[in-house]
């Protein structure tokens, strides 16, 4: 197979033939996922289709354990944010989401596309109810205040 039928981007330095992208190597699977995360705020709506396609299937193979990762985070106290390690973080799902659904909104307002509006939906749902179920509620902050004054009071 000539070589210029197996690149996409020719390699001067080197004979490996990896794929260039938004997020970088194509043939690093990680790359993949954050380059489809990326590409949900492109300025076309078929190409956020695309991608919030991919991205509902990474959610959908690989919610359980982002849900688990991030209940568990909450547990230790750390934050959702050190739990999302991994090639698509879940605020940014829910930003990104927000950003497609408001391209119907306002004075500059565009028909959305109902196949991308139905699926940037179940995106931001799964997203957002992971999130709510694993963020600190206010009233566990401000039973960690009084403690932490306590603590104070009892060293001074």
């Amino acid at each position: 197979c000539p070589k210029s039928l197996s690149c996409a981007v020719p390699s001067s330095t080197s004979s490996d033939c990896g794929h260039e992208g938004p997020g970088g190597r194509f043939d690093n699977p990680s790359e993949m996922w954050r380059g489809a995360a990326a590409l949900m705020s492109h300025r076309h709506q078929w190409v956020q289709q695309a991608a919030s396609r991919v991205i509902g299937h990474y959610l959908a193979a690989n919610g359980q354990d982002m849900a688990l990762a991030a209940a568990a985070a909450a547990e230790a106290d750390v934050g959702v944010a050190v739990a999302e390690e991994g090639p698509v973080r879940l605020e940014q799902v829910v930003r990104a989401c927000v950003m497609v659904l408001e391209q119907g909104t306002g004075g500059g307002a565009v028909e959305i596309d109902p196949g991308l509006a139905e699926q940037t939906v179940k995106n931001l749902t799964f997203a957002s109810v992971v999130l709510l179920q694993t963020a600190p509620s206010v009233q566990q902050h401000s039973e960690k205040k009084p403690d932490e004054d306590e603590d104070e009071d009892e060293d001074g």
